[in-house]
């Protein structure tokens, strides 16, 4: 065989094998390369915190959400994210804990809370429901 058959080959099989990532991995891929040209890129480990909790990869979702928050501790929705990777990953108590610190943050601010009451209503209701009940 060639060497341009071969090569023409190998490019052809990463052709399909990169068609086969599914589109989260894609995503996570993309945003990881953020984090790498820029390791202070908080909507980047944000987002694919956000990736990850969808896809089911929980432990790596808290972490960059961790991460985030390390770099901006009152991230909205580092927290929110961070928030629903533990409960679907079944750590409630540290879910409600991320919540209690959310609520916080918008009952602290005349403004966050008029934006919640205006336009989150379900989702404020929603986190004092579960701080509520883990009491």
């Amino acid at each position: 065989m060639s060497l341009k058959i071969l090569c023409c080959l190998l490019l052809l099989g990463v052709t399909v094998l990169a068609g086969c990532q599914s589109q989260a991995e894609r995503q996570a891929a993309e945003l990881t390369a953020l984090i790498e040209e820029d390791p202070n890129n908080v909507s980047a480990y944000i987002n694919r915190c956000a990736v990850y909790a969808r896809s089911g990869a929980y432990a790596e979702a808290v972490d960059d959400c961790t991460a985030a928050l390390e770099r901006t501790p009152n991230s909205l929705h580092a927290l929110q994210n961070r928030a629903y990777a533990y409960q679907q990953w079944g750590k409630a108590e540290l879910a409600v804990a991320d919540w209690e610190t959310l609520l916080g943050l918008i009952d602290s601010s005349e403004s966050l809370l008029t934006y919640y009451q205006k336009h989150r209503p379900e989702e404020l209701a929603f986190y004092r429901e579960q701080v509520a009940s883990s009491r």
